[in-house]
């Protein structure tokens, strides 16, 4: 890593991230030019398609950090342009100085590098990103009692993707009048729309259930970034009514300094 954009005292924020896993089924050109490029590669997979499989990825002050399927290496890379306001909006579990970052996760990214295969059942994105955690001393970061992150991760850590998709606990479904506890989102109105009616139903949702909130976001997020590449598509747009996307626009953020170090 470039440690001349850090200060000597500088801490990073540790951030989880839920972002599309655009190295599954792609190219090898698709994957070579994945490695050369910004991480705004990572986050979307093209025009026209919709939002296929999710994976876990970290990020650790400016940069992102993702086992990729096709190529079985990390190679750090530096947050740019409107892909700096989408990850910050990961779930943050850790604040903690640059010195002890890079001695912890060094080793294991290089272990990674050289000793790994990518595989979805044994050696995926989430197994990475748990070594990763475990390596910056916070192993049950990711325990949760949200049965609907709990549902993410477990699935992610045994198959190494997931979808557009929740498993709606009892009282979500009711919440949102639907029949069916599993619930996928063809798009990005259709999100806005469920949380809009989990804040009608019940205005403290959101402070009574964090987690279910953050998962929320992230899923959100990945629309975002669809309709950034791609505004004209009418999946990927947000609500559109005067109510607006409930998440904001990410776009609409902090400063780079204030949202890494801050």
């Amino acid at each position: 890593m470039n440690c001349r954009f850090f200060q000597v005292t500088d801490k990073v924020r540790v951030r989880f991230l839920l972002a599309e896993a655009a190295s599954l089924g792609q190219t090898k050109n698709q994957t070579i030019r994945k490695l050369l490029s910004p991480i705004k590669t990572s986050l979307s997979q093209g025009e026209g398609e919709q939002p296929q499989m999710l994976t876990s990825a970290l990020v650790i002050g400016p940069w992102y950090l993702e086992w990729d399927s096709n190529s079985s290496l990390c190679i750090p890379r530096r947050i740019v342009s409107d892909a700096a306001n989408l990850v910050t909006n990961g779930w943050q579990i850790g604040h903690l100085d640059l010195d002890f970052v890079l001695n912890s996760i060094l080793p294991v990214i290089s272990q990674w590098n050289t000793e790994k295969v990518y595989d979805n059942e044994t050696a995926n994105g989430q197994h990475f990103v748990d070594d990763l955690i475990k390596a910056l001393g916070f192993p049950q970061a990711l325990d949760t009692s949200s049965s609907m992150m709990g549902d993410y991760l477990s699935t992610i850590r045994s198959k190494g993707y997931y979808d557009m998709s929740l498993q709606l606990t009892d009282e979500m479904k009711s919440m949102c009048g639907v029949e069916s506890h599993s619930h996928c989102f063809q798009s990005h109105e259709q999100l806005d729309a469920m949380y809009y009616r989990l804040l009608e139903s019940e205005p403290m949702f959101i402070e009574d259930n964090p987690i279910e909130g953050m998962l929320l976001l992230m899923l959100d997020r990945v629309f975002w970034q669809r309709h950034i590449d791609s505004p004209e598509n009418p999946n990927f747009r947000p609500t559109c009514e005067h109510l607006g996307c409930p998440f904001r626009d990410p776009r609409l953020a902090v400063t780079m300094r204030r949202k890494y170090f801050s």
